[in-house]
């Protein structure tokens, strides 16, 4: 079978499709996010506080590890209202994953049961427990713009991470953050689509003609018994 599958009971998930989440997620390994034009709560003048790690997302290797991908994200210190404040990056606040993670999961709850999305995650290598998963789903997360590919719906936050992976482009933190806010995808993370949507259209075609021969031989068979 072309490409491969993971399979999660009758859930498929292709393996074009997991490895270009996980080189997605790596991408940002390390990335630090430094900018902030001004306070976020007042509009005052902020300075730099400290450089935060955070974690991004727990993913699994090959060999069934955990790996904690963690980002770097500066605080700054706003000399009018006296708040720490973060500077622009994909997490929402309070939360301890990154937003696209967050986006992942909460776009495909009315579509799985918490315990089934969580090893459909799984199968993408991507360590999350379906309490966590029911939590984010109760938090009333504001709707984000996603595409539905192989029948998961894949958001815009996460696949704009793979810009520099499939681009060989790696744009600034600060472009990174306003595509998570505005939810437009960057050029190459439409390539990146595009290389999906293909890949489906082919797994699509391939069923399609193997049901075919399957019609096939069944009409031939029963030809054959009588």
């Amino acid at each position: 079978m072309p490409g491969g599958f993971f399979g999660v009971k009758r859930i498929l998930v292709p393996s074009i499709l997991a490895d270009l989440i996980q080189s997605a997620l790596l991408s940002v390994e390390d990335r630090r996010y430094t900018d902030l034009a001004a306070c976020p709560h007042c509009g005052g003048k902020v300075r730099g506080h400290d450089l935060k790690r955070k974690l991004f997302v727990r993913i699994m290797s090959d060999a069934g590890d955990d790996r904690d991908v963690h980002v770097f994200v500066k605080r700054f210190y706003c000399e009018d209202c006296r708040r720490l404040c973060y500077a622009k990056s994909p997490f929402y606040p309070g939360m301890r994953l990154g937003a696209p993670i967050i986006d992942l999961c909460v776009i495909n709850t009315d579509l799985f049961p918490y315990h089934h999305l969580a090893r459909l995650l799984e199968a993408m290598r991507i360590r999350i427990d379906r309490g966590t998963i029911r939590n984010y789903a109760r938090k009333g997360f504001p709707p984000v713009p996603y595409v539905e590919l192989y029948g998961l719906r894949i958001p815009v936050s996460l696949l704009s991470l793979s810009d520099g992976v499939v681009g060989g482009a790696q744009p600034g933190p600060a472009v990174r953050a306003e595509t998570f806010r505005t939810g437009r995808l960057p050029p190459a993370g439409g390539a990146l689509l595009s290389l999906l949507g293909l890949s489906q259209e082919r797994e699509k075609r391939y069923h399609e003609k193997d049901k075919e021969k399957r019609k096939s031989r069944e009409k031939q068979h029963n030809r054959q018994n009588t």
